[in-house]
């Protein structure tokens, strides 16, 4: 009899230890779907097949409802990385305080401490009272219960059918209220706090996953874009406009329209469009803006301020010959004249591409002298006499090189216009 009381004892000491241990594997029974319903919580792709839910533990430190809401589970190394599992305070927002994840070979065992409002998906798909739970739970009970009477032989046997039945009375019961409290308690938060639920869940939403949206978008944009390559190569005219993209192989641009292209950027030479010499491939970057011109790539860069001023000044500086296309947003400000053949002139420009970088002009002053040669349509522009004919119309400018970026006036080379 003594001998069977201590191996009750013993028996009893396991099977708290187990319970004890229980809570660490309450997930493992969860079928496929629950399994895809964990993943979109925690914002895990539904394909990921290496992810495998361990348990789901919720503690109540209050009637207030702060609860301590934990989820284990195993995943692969490759999926974790893919689904970018790096939670932080800061990344994470509302969804999680934090992840911690324990190197276990070829998958990492990963525990996420959620917040106490649900932000991402209703975390009561996660709590572990399916029916195959139940049943054991109420097995463990009964089978703590049998025990303890065999332990206390003296317990009659109408007493023990009482306190089995009791037992799982008061199982099912707190299982019951448990679930419906924690579920009042979290409705109670949504409503008290259902804008900066809003507000969270936006922010998580865009925090999270910044990175893979902005992939995911730039994806979408690179689906629908139009491949001009050949085009480009047989010279045929094509859309211009500003670069949203570059891979390892293609450059994406889309043009004022919004419509989307894309060529094979190794194929082509690229030329700087304002300074007209040539570029490596490593100085194109996303924002500029590109011009396919005679089986090359003519390219304007998103420039500002006075970086975009002295490519100005410098294309002004350009023969005919030596540039391709020349500023052609100039406009008198003001006119001095000193003599018969001097004059100091205020002149402002833009760029050459209009503003679809940039509205920004700029002015300078020039020189016009008596070396100046004039041209005109109707051959009435010869003399500094004649520039107030030619305010608002003229065609170019050539200025000399080596007179720019100094105190005193650029010289003026040549100055083009059109007759009133």
């Amino acid at each position: 009899m003594k001998n069977k009381k201590i191996a009750l004892i013993i028996l009893l000491i396991i099977l708290v230890i187990i319970g004890f241990k229980y809570k660490d594997f309450n997930l493992i029974f969860a079928t496929e779907k629950e399994k895809n319903e964990i993943k979109e919580s925690i914002y895990i792709n539904t394909d990921v097949r290496s992810f495998k839910p361990l348990s789901y533990t919720e503690s109540m430190l209050g009637f207030n409802g702060d609860n301590a809401k934990i989820l284990v589970f195993d995943i692969s190394k490759d999926d974790y990385e893919s689904n970018n599992l790096h939670y932080s305070d800061e990344s994470i927002g509302a969804l999680a305080y934090g992840t911690n994840k324990e190197d276990m070979g070829d998958y990492y065992k990963c525990k996420i401490k959620l917040d106490n409002i649900d932000t991402a998906k209703d975390y009561e798909n996660l709590r572990p009272f399916s029916i195959v739970n139940l049943i054991l739970e109420s097995l463990y009970i009964i089978c703590i219960v049998i025990i303890l009477v065999n332990i206390f032989m003296n317990v009659k046997k109408s007493k023990i059918v009482v306190i089995v039945a009791t037992s799982i009375i008061v199982l099912l019961f707190s299982c019951f209220f448990y679930s419906n409290y924690t579920r009042y308690i979290k409705n109670r938060e949504l409503d008290n706090s259902s804008n900066d639920y809003s507000f969270l869940k936006a922010k998580q939403s865009q925090e999270v996953h910044n990175i893979d949206e902005e992939k995911n978008d730039q994806s979408n944009i690179n689906n629908k874009s139009q491949d001009i390559t050949q085009k480009i190569l047989s010279n045929q005219v094509v859309h211009l406009g500003i670069i949203n993209n570059i891979d390892d192989k293609y450059i994406y641009y889309s043009d004022s329209d919004s419509k989307n292209f894309y060529f094979e950027k190794e194929l082509f030479s690229y030329i700087n469009g304002r300074i007209c010499k040539n570029m490596t491939l490593s100085d194109v970057k996303v924002g500029d803006y590109i011009h396919p011109f005679e089986k090359q790539i003519l390219v304007y860069r998103n420039l500002s301020g006075e970086e975009l001023n002295q490519e100005l000044l410098y294309n002004l500086t350009l023969t005919e010959d030596e540039r391709i296309y020349s500023v052609n947003s100039i406009s008198i400000e003001e006119i001095n004249i000193e003599n018969g053949n001097t004059a100091i002139v205020k002149i402002s420009y833009g760029d050459i591409i209009g503003d679809d970088l940039t509205n920004e002009r700029f002015s300078t002053l020039v020189e016009f002298n008596s070396n100046t040669k004039y041209y005109s349509k109707g051959n009435n522009i010869n003399s500094v006499n004649d520039l107030e004919i030619a305010k608002g119309n003229i065609n170019s400018i050539l200025l000399k090189k080596d007179s720019i970026n100094k105190k005193s006036p650029a010289i003026v080379l040549e100055f083009e216009s059109t007759d009133n």
